[in-house]
């Protein structure tokens, strides 16, 4: 809950971090790179919050959904409908275990292994087929 609670103290309040970063470099934002400075101190955490938020819901989500309810789901149906089928559950979830690596391997050590971020359920990194 203290995440929650910081996540969402740190997002709004990304236009006066922005403006203290760049009053610390004496430009004024009136200026082109002043503006551009302004721009990249508000939109780069923005998006790492964001990207944060989404991979943990993701990630959630993941865990009540497993590779195999998703087969099973899609077998047996028409192509078209099953190629609609899985575009839709694409859509749903866009971040797959192929887009997390590259985020947790930007995250700090912590006590638990890297991989059980990567997989569903704190599987194995390929998963074993």
């Amino acid at each position: 809950m203290l995440a929650v609670i910081v996540w969402i103290a740190a997002y709004a309040n990304l236009t006066p971090f922005a403006d203290a970063v760049l009053t610390l470099t004496g430009l004024p934002r009136q200026t082109h790179l002043g503006e551009a400075l302004h721009f990249f101190f508000y939109d780069t955490p923005k998006v790492l919050l964001l990207l944060t938020a989404i991979v943990f819901v993701m990630g959630i989500v993941h865990t009540f959904i497993s590779p195999e309810r998703t087969r099973a789901f899609l077998s047996g149906r028409r192509l078209g409908v099953g190629n609609v089928l899985a575009a839709t559950l694409g859509i749903v979830t866009p971040f797959c275990s192929c887009s997390a690596p590259e985020f947790t391997a930007m995250c700090p050590r912590t006590s638990w292994p890297a991989s059980w971020a990567r997989t569903p359920r704190g599987g194995r990194y390929p998963p074993q087929l």
